[in-house]
């Protein structure tokens, strides 16, 4: 799974995230520019930088490790040394570098053990409950559990319920985005409409939710269209088909349409042979 763009959204959205893992006050975020740097001298680009906007406020510099690279360290103090020479800053510094698992941290080399002490290290795996369920410490978590969908999607679901005692209903909508990004990456044969129906099965019924609302209206007003051309009679067996069609569209698999439609294989091989996609 790639991780990069997801993570990079995660630091823009929630710059809290940072503070939190650090075991500092979540609202200090509110006093920092997040900032994607590119040292243009070299092929070196910083994960994230959080900016304070006072000058006596610390500087982090915000890393994502989740493969193994042994010279990481390295790199990594070139990247933030050629960062405070370009932009002169007289901010204190700290780095947070955050691991998808503490295997894959080879220790801060001897050459740069005096600043072993400016480096806060993460351990996703090393996480306690308390802090997984943490917002947004939990939405990280989605990136390392299993492979498992019910296990991911309910803990998803448990994510979402907690962004909404925290944030605002355009934030809400931007993590249910990121989530459903996160979902299906970690699961390649699950398509964007699947993830959103997975997100909204804790409501009472599939027929509340807003994707299935939207194939009905959708089907309803093709199904007015086409009603005089096809010589179908309004009612439930219209609006099955061009629900089905609309789930057919959307990429769902046979499996799930039957399961939400409540039809048989057999009935969903009839349709669709009446279906153009």
């Amino acid at each position: 799974m790639r991780t990069d763009t997801i993570l990079h959204q995660m630091l823009v959205q929630m710059p809290s995230m940072v503070f939190v893992l650090i075991g500092r006050d979540a609202e200090e975020s509110k006093h920092y520019t997040f900032a994607s740097v590119e040292v243009k001298e070299t092929t070196f680009r910083l994960d994230g930088v959080l900016i304070p906007d006072s000058d006596d406020g610390t500087l982090f510099f915000v890393e994502i490790q989740f493969q193994h690279d042994p010279r990481f360290y390295s790199r990594l103090f070139a990247e933030l040394f050629v960062y405070l020479r370009r932009n002169e800053s007289d901010h204190d510094w700290q780095a947070v570098v955050v691991y998808a698992e503490e295997s894959l941290d080879r220790g801060i080399p001897k050459q740069y053990r005096e600043l072993d002490g400016r480096v806060h290290r993460i351990y996703l795996d090393k996480l306690s409950e308390e802090q997984t369920q943490q917002h947004p410490i939990d939405v990280l978590e989605l990136l390392i559990l299993p492979r498992d969908t019910e296990l991911v999607a309910r803990k998803a679901r448990a994510v979402l319920e907690r962004a909404a005692q925290v944030q605002g209903t355009i934030q809400q909508q931007e993590t249910v985005k990121l989530i459903i990004q996160i979902l299906t990456q970690k699961f390649s044969t699950l398509s964007y409409a699947e993830a959103q129906m997975l997100l909204e099965r804790n409501l009472p019924s599939f027929e509340e939710t807003q994707f299935y609302k939207d194939i009905l209206q959708r089907g309803e007003q093709r199904g007015e269209q086409r009603g005089e051309q096809r010589g179908e009679q309004r009612g439930e067996k219209k609006k099955l088909l061009f629900t089905v069609e609309r789930m057919l569209r959307e990429g769902l698999t046979d499996e799930l349409i039957c399961r939400i439609a409540d039809i048989s294989v057999e009935e969903l091989a009839q349709i669709k042979q009446n279906v153009v996609l």
